[in-house]
């Protein structure tokens, strides 16, 4: 979903025209930091959150829309951890460790723009969810967001951009997700 722009099925021997036609799929310059992004999106949820088998580990069928003739390397799992492949798995059971403890306590919402005001109408790209000690921010923009933090303490739980620092303004990187706590 975030390394390839369009399907790659040559190799299922229908002349890429199997799968589906509907690209759901989007590139970008920081693949890490949108698969950090989509793993946060879903662990942060409420919900039962469903991992297909390799997700933790950035699995790939390398574009393949429609694998499920492929029994070969296209859609095994490759379960050897490279560098990249380790940080994603850590960073996965850490979102299931925070999942565990911090959402646990989740009793009521509140869903704020990027000024800090209630949203009224349509979400905008970028918004914040207050949870009374904590806040979940979300930038699904492809540029940088700066969001206005309600008074207290704050400090960085999760960013998947990776950003530590914290003061009355938080800015959020394109296409990521931060946690902050009181």
């Amino acid at each position: 979903m975030v390394s390839y722009a369009k399907k790659q099925n040559l190799a299922n021997g229908e002349h890429n025209r199997d799968g589906s036609p509907n690209e759901l799929s989007w590139t970008s310059a920081q693949p890490a930091r949108l698969q950090r992004s989509l793993l946060a999106t879903l662990m942060l949820s409420r919900g039962t959150p469903m991992l297909l088998a390799g997700d933790e580990l950035g699995r790939s069928q390398q574009g393949n829309n429609n694998a499920y003739c492929q029994d070969s390397a296209l859609s095994w799992l490759d379960w050897e951890l490279d560098e990249p492949r380790l940080e994603l798995l850590e960073f996965t059971r850490r979102l299931l460790r925070f999942r565990r403890r911090w959402l646990r306590g989740w009793t009521s919402e509140r869903w704020l723009d990027a000024d800090g005001a209630p949203v009224e109408g349509a979400l905008p790209l970028a918004f914040l969810m207050h949870r009374g000690d904590g806040l979940l921010l979300v930038n699904a923009a492809a540029r940088r967001q700066r969001f206005a933090l309600p008074p207290g303490r704050w400090r960085v739980a999760l960013d998947t951009a990776g950003v530590r620092s914290v003061n009355a303004h938080y800015t959020l990187a394109a296409h990521a997700l931060a946690v902050l706590l009181s």
